[in-house]
C-alpha cells in the first residue's frame, strides 16, 4: 500500500510538471498535446480597405489535459475566442500573441481533459506590409489581395497551427466585392449576395493541407478559362485549368495556358500518380517576393515567368518551362507528401529541382535542362565550400533557420545528391522508390527516414549511411585520383578530402561515403568503373593502363576532383557529342576554376585551359570560362588601368567567335544563347567601345518605340549598354518607360539595365528610383545588386546602403532585406570584412535570416582576399604577355577590329 501511495505521488508530480511545461512557451515546434483535424475559415477580403476580417472554427483533438493551447497568430486582433466541446459545453479563452514570430497563447478558463473540441476565433488584421501573409497590391489604380504563406506567414492571415506537420481539410468561404474574382485551392461551390455590395463565395472542401499551402487571390482579376488538361494513361479525368492576372493582362497568359499541360503530363508519367488535386490555376502576381509558389490549386508566379508575349526570348521560354515544371513537381513532392518540419524542406525543394529537369527534358530536350542543372550544381559547390554553408538537412533552431533553408544548398545541392544516388542505384530503381514513397505517404507527412527506407528497399541494399553523409554535413568532397601505372600496375589510387578554397578555416579531413564513377580510355577504348568510396583511400584495378581519366563520369557525382600522374584528366579534344560528355567537360572547366581558388593552379595556367571553352561554341562551357574572366577583371587587377588592360585582353579572343556565331545559318537554342552570352561579355564586361556604341544606338531606337529594333534575347544587354554609354539623358528616358505599357520581360530588362548606372547623375537618379513608387519593392534588390557587382560602383554603393540602411530595410520585402549583407560580399579584403561586420553586428538580428547571410558574406570577402593575394602576380604576368603578343599581332593584322565591326551587326538582329 505504501508503494502504491508513492507511485500515486510520482504520477501526480509528473502530471503537474507536464502541466507546468505545457504552460511554458515552446521554443521550437508546437506541442502535440492539441492537434487540429479540420478548419472552417471565413474571411472578408476587400483590398481597397486597410483591414480584412475573419472567423475560424478549428476542430481539434485534445490528447492531454490542457489549460493552455499554443498556436500561431501574427498581428491579428482577435476579438473572440472559445473552445466548444462535443457535449455542448463552451470554455472561454483569452488569446495573446507572445512573441514577434507569431507564437500565440490561448489560455482556457479551466483545464480540459482529453477529448475532441472546436476552437472558435474571430479577428481583424491589417493587410501585411510585407510581401507575405495576406498582402495588397495596387496596379493601374486597382487594388488586389494575394497571399504568400510559406514558410510561416499563414499566421498573418488567420490563427492556427502554422506548421507543415499539421495537415487537415479546409472548408473556405471568402466574402468579396460583388463581381470580383475569389480564388483558393478548390473550385467555387456557390456564390450569393452578402449585403453592402459584397458576395459570399463558398468553395469545395480541400484535401488535407498544411497551412502554408493554402492561398487566396481576390480582386478585379482577369480569369481566363482554358481548355481542361486532357486525360492521359495515368489521369483518367480532365483537369480544370485557368490562368489569372490583374485586370487587362489576361491575354498575356496564352503561351502559359497552351504549354503547361504537356509539362504536367510528363510528371504524371514519371510518378505513375495522377495530378492529386481537383483543379489548377496559374496566377501572375505583379509584386511578389518569391519567383513562384506551389500553393495547392493556385500556383502564384512573378509575371515574367508566365506572361510570354509573341516573340518571347528563348531565355524567357526556358525560364517558363523550368519554373512551371518545378512548381508542378511540388504537387507530388511537398503538396501530396509533406515534410513534418522545416529541417526536411529538401524533400520538397531538392526533389522539385531534380524532378523539374526530368519533366522539361521529356518535353523540351532542346533546352538541355539536366546540363543546365549541372551548371547550377557546379556554381553551388562554391557556396558549399564555405565553412558557413548549411547542411542540406539543417537543424531548425530559430525562425532565421527556417528562412535560410530556402537556398542553393537545399535546392541545388539536394538535387545533385538525388541525381548521384539515382545513378548509384539505377534510374529504374530510383523511380520505383520515388513512387513507393509517394503512395505510402499520400495526403500525409514523411521525413527523410521514410524516403531513405523506400530507396533502400527498392535498391535491396542499405543506402542510408552513404546518403546521410551528404545530407547531414556541410561541404563537399574532393576526390584525388593518382595514376599508378608508372609503378608497374594497371590501377588508380583514390583519396578523399574536403575541398576548401584559400583563406578557409575548414577541416580538410572531413569524410563522406561517395559513389564515385570513373571513365577512362586509351586508343579509342572507353570504360567505366563505379564504386562506393567509404574510406579515405581506395584502389581501383583496371583492365589496361589509361591515357586519360575522367574522375566524374557523366558529371553525376557531387564532388570536385584532381588527377595526378601520367593520365590526363580528360581528353579535352574529345567532342561533347552527348549531354553526358558535355557535363564531363563542364566538370573539367569547374576543376580548373576550383584549383585557382584553392591555390593549386596559377590563374595564368587556368586561362590557357579555359579560353578554348569561352570560344568553343557551347554556351554552358563558355559560361564557366567567362565567370573566371569576370573574377579576374574584378578582383585580380590592381587599379583602373590594369582593369582596362584585362578587359581588352580577355575580350579580344571573343570577337572572332562572336562573328562566327553571327554567320551561322541556324538559330538553335545553343546558338542564340552563345550569341547573347558572348555579346554581353564583350559589351558589358570587356566594355569594347565599338560594341557599346552600336548597342547604345539600338537602345535609343528601342526606347523611341521602333518595332523590332532589338532581338528580345539581347534586350537586357542592349539597354544596359545604353545606360553605360548614353549618359543621363538616356537614363532618364529609359526610367520613364517603367509604366504599364511594358511586358513583364521588357520591364525586367529595363530594371536590370537601370541598375548599371555609373555617372554621378545617373547614380543619383537610381537612388531616387529605389524609393519611388515607380519601382516595385521586389525590384529594389535588382538595382542594388547590379551596383554591387560593378567594380566602379561597388564601394560607393556600399557606402550609400549604409547611409540609407533603415529606409532600405523598410522599403524592401523582409526576405530581401535579410540579404542586404550580400551587397557587401563583392568587397575583397580583410579590412573590408571587419568594416562590414562592425556595421551589421548591431543590426543583424532584426533581419530575416540575417546572421547566416552575414557570416557567408564575411567569409566570401576573406576568401576573395586570400585568392587575390595568391593570384594577382600571376595575372599581371599573364596580362604583360598578352599585351606583348597583341602588339605583334596588331602590326600584322587589323583582324580584331574588323571582327568587332562585323560583330556589332548582331545587335539589331
Amino acid at each position: 500500500m505504501f508503494r502504491n501511495a508513492i507511485a500515486a505521488v510520482a504520477v501526480l508530480t509528473t502530471c503537474l510538471l507536464n502541466a507546468r511545461a505545457a504552460d511554458q512557451p515552446p521554443t521550437g515546434q508546437l506541442p502535440r498535446n492539441v492537434v487540429p483535424t479540420h478548419y472552417a475559415l471565413s474571411l472578408t477580403i476587400v483590398p481597397e480597405r486597410d483591414h480584412f476580417s475573419g472567423s475560424a472554427e478549428i476542430d481539434v483533438e485534445i490528447r492531454e489535459p490542457v489549460s493552455v493551447i499554443w498556436l500561431h497568430g501574427d498581428g491579428l486582433d482577435v476579438r473572440g475566442a472559445e473552445l466548444a466541446l462535443a457535449d455542448g459545453t463552451t470554455i472561454a479563452a483569452e488569446y495573446q500573441q507572445v512573441n514577434a514570430t507569431g507564437l500565440a497563447k490561448l489560455a482556457l478558463s479551466r483545464e480540459v481533459k482529453p477529448q475532441e473540441g472546436t476552437l472558435r476565433l474571430e479577428w481583424t488584421a491589417p493587410f501585411s506590409s510585407e510581401l507575405d501573409g495576406l498582402y495588397r497590391v495596387t496596379e493601374d489604380g486597382e487594388a488586389y489581395a494575394f497571399t504568400q504563406f510559406e514558410p510561416i506567414a499563414a499566421r498573418k492571415a488567420f490563427p492556427g497551427f502554422d506548421e507543415p506537420g499539421f495537415k487537415t481539410p479546409y472548408d473556405i468561404t471568402l466574402t468579396v466585392k460583388r463581381g470580383q474574382a475569389a480564388i483558393t485551392a478548390t473550385p467555387e461551390q456557390s456564390r450569393e449576395p452578402a449585403g453592402e455590395g459584397l458576395e459570399r463565395v463558398v468553395f469545395q472542401q480541400t484535401p488535407p493541407l498544411p497551412t502554408y499551402l493554402v492561398a487566396f487571390a481576390v480582386g478585379p482579376l482577369d480569369v481566363v478559362d482554358a481548355d481542361p488538361i486532357p486525360p492521359n494513361s495515368v489521369r483518367h479525368r480532365p483537369l480544370p485549368f485557368r490562368g489569372v492576372a490583374v485586370k487587362g493582362k489576361g491575354e498575356r497568359l496564352h503561351y502559359a495556358l497552351q504549354h503547361t499541360g504537356t509539362l504536367l503530363a510528363a510528371l504524371e508519367r514519371y510518378t505513375g500518380i495522377p495530378f492529386p488535386f481537383p483543379k489548377l490555376d496559374i496566377i501572375a502576381v505583379p509584386d511578389f517576393e518569391a519567383g513562384a509558389m506551389e500553393n495547392v490549386g493556385a500556383i502564384t508566379f512573378r509575371e515574367y515567368l508566365i506572361m510570354l508575349d509573341e516573340g518571347a526570348s528563348m531565355a524567357q521560354k526556358r525560364a517558363f518551362a523550368g519554373v512551371v515544371t518545378h512548381e508542378l513537381s511540388h504537387y507530388w513532392f511537398g503538396d501530396l507528401v509533406t515534410m513534418p518540419w522545416w529541417d526536411d524542406i529538401w524533400l520538397n525543394e531538392a526533389f522539385a529541382t531534380w524532378f523539374a529537369a526530368k519533366g522539361v527534358k521529356a518535353v523540351h530536350p532542346e533546352y538541355r535542362p539536366e546540363a543546365r542543372l549541372f551548371g547550377r550544381i557546379l556554381n553551388v559547390m562554391d557556396s558549399d565550400s564555405l565553412v558557413s554553408a548549411r547542411r542540406i538537412r539543417q537543424p531548425i533552431e530559430s525562425s532565421n533557420d527556417i528562412y535560410n533553408a530556402f537556398d542553393g544548398i537545399t535546392y541545388v545541392k539536394g538535387a545533385a545528391v538525388l541525381g548521384m544516388f539515382e545513378r548509384y542505384v539505377g534510374a529504374e530503381v530510383f523511380q520505383r522508390a520515388a513512387h513507393d514513397y509517394l503512395t505510402a505517404h499520400a495526403n500525409g507527412n514523411a521525413d527523410y527516414r521514410d524516403f531513405l527506407a523506400a530507396l533502400s528497399s527498392a535498391a535491396a541494399r542499405d543506402v542510408a549511411p552513404a546518403f546521410e553523409s551528404f545530407l547531414n554535413q556541410s561541404g563537399l568532397p574532393q576526390i584525388s585520383v593518382a595514376d599508378a601505372c608508372a609503378n608497374g600496375g594497371d590501377r588508380l589510387k583514390l583519396s578523399q578530402s574536403r575541398y576548401l578554397p584559400l583563406g578557409s578555416s575548414g577541416d580538410a579531413r572531413r569524410e563522406w561515403r561517395v559513389p564515385v564513377c570513373l571513365r577512362y580510355g586509351d586508343d579509342g577504348q572507353s570504360q567505366e568503373r563505379c564504386l562506393l568510396m567509404d574510406n579515405r583511400e581506395a584502389t581501383v584495378d583496371l583492365e589496361f593502363c589509361p591515357d586519360w581519366v575522367m574522375p566524374n563520369a557523366g558529371g553525376a557525382g557531387y564532388y570536385r576532383w584532381t588527377v595526378t600522374g601520367d593520365a590526363e584528366p580528360l581528353a579535352r579534344t574529345e567532342p561533347a557529342d552527348s549531354e553526358s560528355r558535355l557535363r564531363e567537360q563542364m566538370a573539367y572547366a569547374d576543376s580548373v576554376g576550383a584549383a585557382v581558388r584553392a591555390g593549386t593552379m596559377s590563374v595564368a595556367d587556368a586561362l590557357e585551359r579555359l579560353t578554348p571553352f569561352a570560344v568553343g561554341g557551347d554556351p554552358l562551357l563558355a559560361e564557366l570560362a567567362l565567370d573566371e574572366f569576370r573574377f579576374d577583371i574584378d578582383h585580380l587587377t590592381a587599379d583602373a588601368a590594369e582593369r582596362e588592360a584585362a578587359r581588352r585582353q580577355l575580350g579580344r579572343p571573343l570577337l572572332p567567335a562572336l562573328l562566327m556565331v553571327n554567320l551561322l545559318p541556324n538559330s538553335s537554342p545553343e546558338t542564340l544563347e552563345l550569341r547573347r552570352m558572348l555579346l554581353s561579355f564583350a559589351t558589358l564586361d570587356a566594355r569594347m567601345e565599338v560594341l557599346l556604341k552600336q548597342s547604345a544606338k539600338q537602345a535609343v531606337r528601342w526606347v523611341a518605340g521602333e518595332a523590332g529594333a532589338v532581338d528580345p534575347d539581347l534586350l537586357e544587354t542592349v539597354l544596359t549598354a545604353g545606360v553605360l554609354d548614353g549618359g543621363e539623358g538616356f537614363y532618364g528616358t529609359l526610367a520613364k518607360r517603367l509604366d504599364g505599357s511594358l511586358s513583364a520581360a521588357e520591364r525586367r530588362a529595363v530594371i536590370a539595365a537601370l541598375g548599371h548606372a555609373t555617372g554621378e547623375k545617373q547614380v543619383a537618379s537610381l537612388h531616387e528610383l529605389v524609393f519611388s513608387k515607380v519601382v516595385r519593392s521586389n525590384e529594389i534588390r535588382t538595382l542594388l545588386e547590379a551596383q554591387a557587382a560593378m567594380p566602379e560602383t561597388r564601394r560607393a554603393n556600399w557606402e550609400w546602403v549604409k547611409a540609407n540602411f533603415d529606409r532600405l530595410a523598410d522599403a524592401m520585402p523582409a526576405g530581401h532585406a535579410g540579404r542586404l549583407p550580400g551587397l557587401a560580399s563583392g568587397l575583397c579584403g580583410d579590412k573590408a570584412a571587419d568594416e562590414v561586420q562592425a556595421f551589421f553586428e548591431p543590426r543583424i538580428e532584426a533581419l530575416r535570416g540575417g546572421p547566416r547571410n552575414l557570416a557567408q558574406a564575411l567569409e566570401k570577402i576573406h576568401v576573395c582576399a586570400a585568392v587575390a593575394a595568391k593570384q594577382r602576380e600571376s595575372f599581371a604576368r599573364w596580362l604583360a604577355r598578352q599585351d606583348s603578343h597583341a602588339e605583334r599581332v596588331n602590326r600584322l593584322s587589323r583582324w580584331p577590329w574588323a571582327a568587332a565591326r562585323a560583330a556589332f551587326a548582331l545587335v539589331g538582329q
